[in-house]
């Protein structure tokens, strides 16, 4: 009989199983499996969502869908148009589809925890009256923004203007204005000058 492994739940060969060799390239398998989705999660590239909404009452609606491009096929996995409704502590996730060999259509659902699988992609959290999403990027309720203001770190919504920066190099100054906030998640490196007139924003990584 197969044990799993604690966390990752591999399998292998029991002590003394004999033959022990479907266990083993059961096991060998499974990482195989996992190993290749840390891989292509460090690598993928998340766009589109069209226009974003997120409110604390009605939830987070995005109307065009989020498109998850494969590093190893350069196909998408469409997370199609939607809205859902967090509560605080929730994440919104989806069960990707790995190396998929052509496009396809997938639903996000809201979740407690992420699954305990190779497919799980976290889209965002809700946190508080705000929600986060996976590149540290922060939507305040009753607010509206693009795709672009989401992806490019820039932010065009009115009372919820955001960016991010990871090092202010020397001789440089960034300033965040008044009634705007710099996200800046698993921390920054600052050599130059970071002047505060709005918020400062630290997620850790």
């Amino acid at each position: 009989m197969a044990e799993l492994s604690p966390r990752m739940e591999w399998p292998f060969p029991s002590e003394n199983e004999d033959p022990w060799y479907a266990r083993y390239r059961d096991q060998i398998r499974a990482q195989d499996a996992s190993g290749f989705a840390s891989r292509e999660d460090r690598n993928l590239v998340l766009t589109g969502g069209g226009t974003l909404t997120w409110s604390t009452t009605t939830g987070l609606t995005w109307d065009s869908p989020f498109l998850v491009w494969s590093p190893s096929t350069s196909f998408f996995t469409q997370l199609v148009a939607n809205t859902l409704l967090p509560t605080n502590g929730q994440i919104i996730r989806a069960e990707i589809v790995r190396a998929p060999g052509a496009n396809r259509n997938v639903a996000a659902e809201v979740a407690n925890i992420a699954a305990n699988t190779n497919d799980s992609l976290v889209l965002g959290l809700r946190s508080g009256t705000n929600f986060v999403f996976r590149n540290g990027f922060i939507i305040k309720n009753g607010t509206t923004i693009t795709a672009e203001d989401l992806f490019s770190g820039g932010g065009g919504a009115a009372g919820g203007e955001n960016f991010s920066y990871k090092v202010v190099v020397l001789g440089n100054s960034v300033t965040v204005p008044e009634n705007q906030q710099m996200v800046v998640s698993g921390g920054i490196t600052i050599d130059g000058e970071l002047n505060l007139d709005g918020e400062l924003a630290l997620i850790p990584g």
